[in-house]
């Protein structure tokens, strides 16, 4: 009876899921835990790990999920005493799921214990956003470091001591076993060791899209703004070193918006809608500060089929403008303009990978500047999909491919 027990625990398999922040409802959909249940009839853990990795970042994420899979640590040592039970359990059968880059010490520490347990590891070779890989010229190296060195020198202290744990990482050979490849662009910021196995896969997004279930509905006559979670609330930018009123602040932000939307909602005759950022909680359905704007619950993969138009300051939403061909309208202001903020130079190139141009709401926009924010390159966007959101040519989820893999 004992022995048969204890081929029953070794034969169950295990998906553990590690999370680098707070857990969230569309990282439960992302990561297709549920599919892995149902499907493959596999156990699955989500080991929320923010605590210790990242202490203090917790503050950046409001809207938070309660999942009986969910587990949160709160040190390292404990998160290995748990892990090594894991290991004595399941055996080889442990497939871990994470994107945890060697961009701290602790992430470093993390990352060697599981290649000196000979952990079997999957990662995905996407950003949320396309990223200019090409090299920033001597000047404008030295205008990053001299504005950091008097505006934010903790920013310029953080980036040369990730640079130098990842370069570590690397010549400690800290390399997942399988690589997710999201598109043909996707690998352009990786340097990776030829023992990796590449799987053909999807981002985020298209993942999502190949699982939605499109909801036929009668109104259409609706744009989808997709929300980030500053300036009104803490966003990445805690963990990246810079000053909470870096992308601009509430008071000048959401006026422009207003007066944008409204523009947008006179001409095109629809009504704007609000894609609320993961990480937040909204306590109104129809916040004063979006003026009467509605937060809308649906998942955005439902919601963009049948919108007019998507409209962000810089969200990888935006690959949906890209999978059902509908307009898309980057924005910024006067203020975070006026700002020395980088992120103004990342969201034009983020644009004109889908052929667009960011535009300043601010300016005064006529109707006929308004109707050529509407146009879109169908061919453009179609590259847009290949290179950054699939690799594949079938319906296949990534849940259908990681599955196989245990």
């Amino acid at each position: 009876m004992v022995v048969g027990l204890l081929l029953n625990f070794m034969t169950e398999k295990l998906i553990l899921l590690l999370m680098p922040i707070k857990c969230r409802k569309i990282d439960i959909n992302r990561y297709e835990i549920k599919e892995y249940e149902k499907i493959f009839n596999y156990k699955v853990e989500i080991h929320e790990l923010i605590n210790f990795l990242h202490p203090g970042f917790e503050k950046s994420f409001m809207n938070n999920v309660k999942d009986k899979r969910l587990k949160s640590f709160y040190n390292f040592k404990k998160w290995k005493e748990y892990y090594l039970k894991l290991k004595i359990k399941y055996g080889k059968n442990i497939l871990i799921i994470k994107n945890i880059s060697n961009n701290n010490l602790i992430s470093l520490k993390l990352n060697l214990f599981l290649k000196k347990n000979n952990a079997k590891i999957i990662e995905y070779s996407t950003n949320q956003f396309p990223i200019n890989q090409e090299k920033k010229n001597f000047f404008n190296l030295i205008e990053n470091l001299v504005y950091s060195l008097f505006f934010n020198p903790r920013k310029i202290v953080l980036y040369f001591l990730q640079n130098f744990l990842i370069f570590i990482g690397k010549l400690l050979n800290l390399f997942p076993t399988y690589l997710i490849k999201t598109g043909s662009k996707s690998f352009a910021h990786i340097k990776f060791q030829k023992n990796i196995k590449i799987i053909n896969g999807n981002s985020f997004d298209y993942n999502m899209y190949l699982k939605s279930k499109i909801k036929k509905t009668i109104n259409k006559n609706y744009g989808l703004f997709l929300e980030a979670p500053t300036p009104l609330f803490s966003g990445d930018i805690y963990i990246d070193g810079e000053k909470s009123n870096a992308r601009g602040t509430p008071e000048k932000w959401f006026p422009s918006l207003d007066k944008f939307f409204t523009k947008i909602e006179k001409l095109k005759k629809i009504k704007i809608m609000i894609v609320p950022h993961p990480k937040i909680k909204h306590k109104k359905n129809k916040p004063n500060y979006y003026f009467g704007r509605k937060i809308v619950s649906e998942s955005l993969a439902n919601l963009a089929k049948n919108s007019s138009v998507i409209i962000s300051r810089d969200s990888a939403g935006f690959s949906y403008a890209a999978i059902h061909n509908k307009p898309a309208i980057f924005i910024y202001t006067n203020e975070l303009l006026n700002k020395k903020n980088f992120f103004l130079n990342n969201q034009r190139f983020f644009a004109s990978e889908l052929g667009l141009n960011p535009i300043n709401i601010d300016n005064y926009l006529n109707d006929k500047n308004l109707e050529q924010l509407f146009k879109f390159d169908k061919k453009k966007y179609h590259l847009y999909v290949k290179q950054y959101l699939t690799s594949r040519n079938d319906k296949k989820s990534n849940c259908e491919l990681i599955g196989k893999l245990i």
